[in-house]
């Protein structure tokens, strides 16, 4: 198994497991802040700078406990 970078730009994640055959490797911290930011164009977002969502997965957790799937 080799590296695999985010393919966002300015984004130094390595080992990412998702990907897109169109957009390449995201890395969970970008991906969890484009689920936060909500719908947009993914091709303009991954060239977008990536920002500190460090506060907002606590957000995530929170609903995650609240909102529970059945």
């Amino acid at each position: 198994m080799g590296v695999l970078p985010c393919a966002r730009r300015n984004c130094d994640r390595i080992m990412c497991d998702r990907y897109s055959r169109k957009h390449g490797y995201i890395c969970e911290d970008c991906y969890q802040e484009l689920l936060l930011t909500g719908p947009q164009d993914i091709e303009e977002f991954m060239e977008s700078e990536k920002k500190d969502v460090a506060h907002l997965s606590q957000w995530t957790d929170q609903l995650d406990a609240e909102f529970q799937v059945r």
